[in-house]
């Protein structure tokens, strides 16, 4: 799995630009790791073919800074991190420095007018100051509040009678307790649960593959109120998270019956339409992201009309807790991002009861971490099942056929020996021939049927569904073979298109069963990371080029873009840059310092290159980007071909 990660990793620095491939890597002259690095000053340097771009006036002031406190947190706004509020024009992202009582000042490089400070000590007075940092690392005068953080008053949280969770104890959503609240579902070695709460965050969810989501059904449903007037409210779902920042995506999905995941694969629910094929029947779809609020329904469900905008959704900042709902009405749905109302559309549930999934997923094509403080819902209580979870692997990922030759591969059945009963949970892709009434779990020489466990199955290619079936008493107890063997799933009309997602066992304990000792992995320190760099190669007038062939007269505009947003969601914070360098065929032809009065974390540069000079043939340039401590610099190549 180390392997697969460096190669994810890998892949997702190399991206098509214009034709040419930009390489995010180290660069090749970088030392051994037991040496220490070239100490790198940036100056400013240009070659005689070379116009660079220049610092204008600082960038403007924040104004007006609104302060959220929470237990041992503080979150800060401004902006366009307000509602209604305006970006700054000329920022790159902020300084903010805070202090308490005189003791040392801590500060921390931010990418968006939305931040967290977190470890900090109820009841204290700090005073905080945020400036405006913009491309070459000049700062505006500071503006300063004087905050105190500590538990409030949280009306959210009223009513939320069917379930509710702060996850203070990470047991909560480990499914091997008998007592876990949530099942947690994603791909094995990729999605990992941390051990409690962090920083004032909340359970940190790992996703460590780059491409992955997370998935915590609630193992109680929610439950609806009767309507008793227009616009009454039937129900209510809360969540607390950080994971609709930039390049992340909340979904909470409502689907009658009971489902472990919905929708396609890694397909992101706000690329899909408001009707999605690939939502069980009668599901309803909430997904927040960089791209807006959207609530998606299954075909079966009448809407009328599409998702509307209430209100513009303020900027979020990365690892900094919001928290939203979803109200369910007898006129349609609204939705809600820390009180203020963002988007509604007017469809009604078909249903009484549903399933909650909690979906979590950071930016693609990098790990990264998200939080989930607190969720839950209102309705009558229910006690949640006293079963737990034991993760198995089938002979084959594959749904084979009815006749269809399994593998001699079983499944160790020591998680049966104490098992009172238990039930095999399975969810696959399906396909459009794959029947889906028809599925049976093979369990050495027996055939056991799974049903579906929604009424509607969808129908869209590589859409999840989830099935179970009974285990068969004669395979309960002391008594019996060590191993199950075969162990597959078989449907008629499967092909290779259906695979299963996820396989585990749910056991209900028999008196004489033990709880395995939980030892849920901390998640580990992280150092903050230098903004990743886009480089764009352009005609004279900025245009990226259609082609990396160009002629040998008149000027290439190379434009490059360090963003900070995406790497801020490691550790809350960026990197300082000291500075860019560019170079030609490996000579450095110019350098653009970008810590003017302190660190810069990013921006744009443009920079002018004649090419009537340089020789027919293949060129390179890369763009190496320093930090504050001129350490292994991050990179980007671009090749082009003169003619």
């Amino acid at each position: 799995m180390r392997t697969r990660n460096r190669l994810l990793a890998w892949l997702a620095g190399v991206v098509l630009v214009a034709g040419a491939v930009v390489a995010l890597r180290a660069t090749e002259d970088a030392p051994a790791h037991d040496e220490s690095p070239p100490v790198v000053h940036v100056d400013r340097f240009a070659s005689n073919f070379v116009v660079l771009p220049s610092a204008g006036r600082p960038p403007p002031q924040p104004e007006q800074i609104v302060v959220t406190p929470g237990a041992g947190r503080l979150r800060l706004s401004w902006a366009d991190g307000l509602a209604g509020g305006k970006p700054l024009d000329g920022v790159a992202g902020y300084e903010i420095r805070w202090q308490v009582d005189g003791e040392r000042t801590s500060s921390r490089l931010v990418a968006a007018p939305d931040v967290q400070l977190n470890r900090l000590t109820d009841g204290r007075r700090y005073r905080v100051s945020v400036r405006s940092v913009d491309a070459f690392g000049q700062r505006s005068r500071p503006t300063e509040v004087i905050a105190v953080p500590g538990r409030q008053h949280r009306p959210y949280l009223s009513g939320l009678t069917g379930l509710y969770d702060d996850f203070h104890d990470a047991s909560t959503a480990l499914d091997t307790s008998p007592d876990a609240r949530w099942h947690v579902s994603g791909y094995r070695g990729c999605v990992g649960l941390g051990a409690g709460r962090v920083d004032g965050l909340g359970l940190p969810i790992d996703l460590g593959c780059g491409a992955d989501m997370a998935v915590l059904r609630a193992r109680v449903p929610m439950r609806l109120t009767a309507p008793r007037g227009a616009d009454e409210v039937l129900g209510r779902v809360t969540v607390g998270t950080d994971a609709a920042g930039p390049g992340g995506e909340l979904t909470v999905d409502l689907v009658p019956g009971r489902a472990d995941r919905v929708g396609v694969g890694l397909r992101r629910a706000s690329r899909t339409e408001e009707t999605d094929p690939a939502l069980p029947g009668g599901t309803i779809r909430v997904s927040v992201g960089d791209t807006g609020v959207q609530v998606s329904t299954a075909p079966d469900l009448a809407a009328r009309g599409p998702t509307r905008e209430i209100h513009p959704v303020p900027r979020r900042g990365p690892g900094v807790i919001h928290v939203f709902e979803v109200v369910l009405t007898s006129t349609g749905v609204r939705v809600y991002q820390d009180g203020l109302a963002v988007a509604a559309r007017d469809v009604v549930p078909a249903w009484r009861s549903a399933s909650l999934l909690l979906g979590f997923r950071g930016p693609d094509g990098r790990r990264s971490r998200v939080h989930v403080s607190s969720a839950g819902f209102t309705g009558p209580p229910t006690a949640p099942p006293r079963v737990v979870e034991e993760s198995v692997n089938a002979g084959t990922q594959r749904v084979l056929g009815p006749r269809d030759q399994e593998p001699g591969v079983g499944i160790a059945r020591t998680p049966l020996r104490h098992a009172a009963s238990a039930r095999l949970v399975a969810t696959m892709a399906v396909t459009r021939e794959l029947d889906t009434r028809r599925v049976v779990v093979q369990m050495g020489r027996l055939r056991v049927p799974a049903r579906p466990t929604v009424a509607v199955p969808p129908r869209e290619p590589g859409a999840a569904l989830t099935v179970v079936a009974d285990v068969p008493p004669s395979l309960l107890g002391t008594r019996g073979p060590d191993t199950v063997t075969p162990f597959v799933v078989r449907a008629p009309g499967s092909s290779v298109q259906a695979v299963l997602l996820e396989t585990y066992l749910e056991i209900t304990p028999a008196p004489d069963w033990s709880p395995p000792a939980a030892h849920p992995e901390q998640p580990p320190d992280l150092p903050d990371a230098l903004p990743r760099i886009k480089a764009v190669l352009g005609n004279a007038g900025g245009q990226p080029l259609e082609s990396t062939t160009v002629p040998r007269r008149g000027q290439l505009v190379l434009s490059v873009t360090l963003e900070p947003e995406h790497v801020q969601w490691d550790t809350g914070a960026v990197a300082g840059v000291q500075g860019v360098q560019v170079r030609l065929d490996g000579a450095v032809i110019a350098g653009i310092p970008t810590a003017a009065d302190g660190p810069g974390l990013g921006g744009s540069y443009a920079v002018s290159i004649a090419v009537g000079g340089l020789t027919f043939g293949s060129h390179s340039i890369e763009v190496r980007e320093y930090g504050m401590r001129s350490e292994r610099p991050v990179s980007a190549l671009l090749n082009f071909v003169i003619r």
